[in-house]
């Protein structure tokens, strides 16, 4: 069965992403979902961001072009934090990688959807937020008033990336991401630990049919 993602531009220019299929894929990407890590992700990809900040995540948001039967998928962004802090607000956008790509596959791909993203102002997101439009909306506007009225609302810093990686760069890849305006992480010891703890989990009695 073909999936979803191998229908997309991406695949079509000879970006096939084989990460999309490895479950550790998509529970790295829930490990970087909690808050706390979200936050955290955010203070990375803009510094020196340090008050107070708010964070809706959401997985898998599909960035595409045209409408209707012309409507073409680019691609799917693993991981979309917006956040707003006490002066600036903005919205992170994270690639998750398992498998050991090379660095410049990872820059052609974010290439790619920066293209698009800016051509359309910011894409379409199509995927369940970790937290609710309405309740999201609700911290905006209470962070916003705790400005006070003579001040202005935070400044948009507009989209930053983040490459989330099993694999380790070398410093000259890290350089050449970072000239690329992409901040890195290690997905090490705190994500193998939390994996293990995932696995103990006990599985869900479903009723059967």
């Amino acid at each position: 069965m073909t999936h979803s993602h191998d229908r997309t531009l991406l695949a079509s220019l000879g970006f096939s992403d084989p990460d999309k299929r490895e479950q550790l894929h998509d529970l790295a990407c829930e490990y970087l979902t909690e808050t706390e890590r979200a936050i955290r992700l955010v203070r990375i990809a803009n510094p020196p961001e340090t008050g107070p900040i708010s964070v809706r995540t959401i997985l898998e948001s599909e960035i595409s072009k045209g409408e209707g039967q012309y409507r073409t998928t680019i691609g799917f962004l693993d991981l979309r934090i917006d956040w707003i802090g006490e002066t600036r607000k903005g919205v992170v956008l994270v690639e998750v990688k398992i498998l050991s790509v090379s660095i410049g596959d990872i820059l052609r791909q974010i290439a790619l959807y920066r293209g698009y993203l800016a051509a359309s102002g910011g894409g379409s997101v199509y995927a369940q937020s970790s937290l609710s439009t309405e309740t999201f909306a609700a911290r905006l506007r209470a962070m916003s008033d705790a400005s006070g009225p003579k001040k202005s609302g935070p400044i948009d810093t507009g989209m930053s990336w983040v490459l989330a990686s099993v694999f380790k760069p070398v410093s000259g890849q890290l350089q050449t991401l970072r000239e690329a305006n992409i901040a890195h992480v290690h997905l090490g010891e705190g994500f193998t630990k939390w994996f293990e703890e995932r696995c103990k989990q006990p599985v869900p009695k479903l009723e059967e049919f």
